[in-house]
């Protein structure tokens, strides 16, 4: 199993959201399973990537900030560029878009379709499927196994080609890491059983699951493939690969989930910013210019104020635990220091609301194509 990440709007995770301007979007990964049988090769691609519109999410200390679409008049635009070059390079295209149809991301998901409707491409097929309210993945498969055997895969004997795949299923969810990647692994399992089959390894009758060590050692493949590619954008490994392991949701993994999704908050909201303007200065989207000044002086009045806010909030935890401090003090004081706390809460959370941004790390070295969004 190869994956190979675009280096067109590379990034982090609430840092690159969305299309450009040239049609690249944030998290692109062309995943490639390959059989090798003596003299035969076969292989089957995927791909996933951010939704192709402009939108963003942008980080302020809130567990999930809220996406928001930006320049709608001139979403179809970058949509098309897209799929342009999708149908260049892989030919049809069927769409399995995994995020919430209710909440905040339902905005994304209708737009989506809609653009896909506006474009009125014969060879462009949508499919939404909300992971986290239906728990039937079977179906999922089912509505584009009609899809997937179209497509087909590519099947080589000594250089000579049998068959080529003729379209490719671009998944996505809100990140493109966990669900992708569950529902990505299904489609390779549903495949690879054709695959096999097509070499004559496989007979009619005979599924993947029935053999054990083989089955085991593509879903160990397939998770680590998600905890490589989630590391890379998130900071951290994949959420739900205990399912992808395993087959179904285990206790320990759902724990393994809480402990990566706290880390991921506090590197997103706290460390990726630092790690976006690697990116940007490594691939050069960010060039250099010794004349002006730094983007890191400039910033450095945010980072200030960040650090002021921080040491006041903590010093302001300290003194009220010193001086409202209960402990053996009557009923009514104790119901006051109550009153004062959840009032401290409340006043505070209005407050990262309002100003959250600000004690965010953002991104320095900005390109002028970033800019521009």
């Amino acid at each position: 199993l190869i994956s190979r990440r675009s280096v067109y709007r590379a990034g982090t995770r609430y840092n690159v959201r969305g299309v450009d301007q040239d049609g690249n979007v944030a998290n692109y990964v062309e995943a490639e399973q390959l059989v090798v049988y003596q003299n035969y090769v076969s292989s089957f691609v995927q791909v996933r990537g951010s939704i192709p519109l402009y939108w963003s999410q942008t980080v302020d200390l809130t567990w999930k900030p809220r996406p928001c679409l930006l320049r709608e008049a001139q979403a179809l635009e970058a949509f098309n560029k897209h799929f342009d070059e999708q149908k260049k390079y892989y030919g049809k295209q069927t769409i399995v878009s995994l995020i919430d149809q209710l909440g905040s991301e339902s905005g994304l998901g209708k737009s989506y379709k809609l653009r896909t409707e506006e474009r009125n491409d014969k060879e462009i097929s949508y499919t939404s499927y909300d992971f986290h309210k239906q728990k039937d993945l079977n179906v999922l498969l089912t509505s584009i196994s009609t899809y997937l055997d179209d497509h087909g895969f590519l099947l080589v004997h000594e250089n000579q080609v049998l068959s080529f795949q003729k379209g490719v299923v671009r998944t996505n969810c809100i990140d493109n890491l966990d669900r992708t990647n569950v529902a990505q692994s299904l489609f390779a399992k549903y495949v690879l059983l054709k695959q096999l089959q097509s070499l004559e390894v496989l007979e009619a009758h005979h599924s993947v699951v029935n053999f054990n060590v083989f089955h085991d050692l593509l879903r160990n493949v397939w998770s680590d493939n998600a905890d490589a590619l989630s590391l890379q954008y998130s900071g951290t490994g994949a959420l739900k690969t205990d399912y992808t392991r395993t087959g179904k949701r285990t206790k320990k993994g759902m724990l393994r989930d809480g402990v990566n999704a706290l880390t991921r908050w506090v590197l997103n909201n706290l460390y990726d910013g630092a790690r976006q303007d690697s990116y940007n200065l490594i691939l050069g989207y960010y060039t250099v210019d010794p004349k002006k000044p730094s983007p890191f002086m400039l910033n450095k009045m945010r980072q200030t104020l960040r650090l002021y806010l921080m040491l006041g909030v903590i010093s302001s935890v300290l003194i009220m635990s010193t001086v409202l401090n209960p402990y053996g003090k009557s009923t009514f004081f104790k119901v006051f220091v109550a009153i004062v706390w959840t009032g401290g809460l409340f006043f505070t959370q209005r407050f990262l609301k309002k100003k959250g941004t600000l004690l965010t790390d953002v991104p320095s070295l900005l390109s002028d194509k970033e800019k521009n969004l």
